[in-house]
């Protein structure tokens, strides 16, 4: 009778995972799982947007450098009389203004669009800087 005992009590022990319990674990994985999913979504959003700002920006500071240098040189760019230039650097359009601050100096405002000049929130960069050029040789 002993021995019935002992196989009666071998058979009962359960050491396994049942099914309530698996479905339970992994419901909780998939919670965990999507929360972060939602944080690399957001992650791969913004390094997206913050590239063409990058780029945007480097565009702008490409044209100003190149203002700078004709400011420096005595050199009048070709539309300074228009008031402002344009450029189209796929995907982006660059505009170029120029407006007189004082005597000397000029405000030069270069703004970096994504398609058309006429939206603002297409805007990507600006930069403004006042240089000096000299208007008496171009009048003369």
């Amino acid at each position: 009778m002993v021995k019935h005992k002992k196989i009666i009590t071998g058979l009962s022990d359960e050491s396994g995972v049942t099914l309530i319990e698996l479905l339970a674990s992994l419901a909780i994985l998939t919670l965990i799982v999507a929360s972060f999913l939602g944080f690399f979504i957001q992650s791969a959003r913004t390094t997206s947007r913050t590239s063409e700002v990058d780029e945007a920006t480097f565009l702008a500071q490409e044209e100003m450098e190149e203002q700078v240098y004709l400011s420096s040189n005595g050199i009048i760019p070709d539309d300074f009389d228009d008031g402002e230039s344009i450029n189209y650097e796929s995907p982006y359009t660059v505009k170029i203004s120029y407006k007189e601050d004082t005597n000397e100096l000029y405000a030069v405002i270069v703004e970096v669009f994504e398609g058309d000049t006429d939206d603002d929130s297409a805007r990507k960069a600006i930069m403004e800087n006042r240089l000096p050029f000299d208007r008496t040789e171009a009048d003369e």
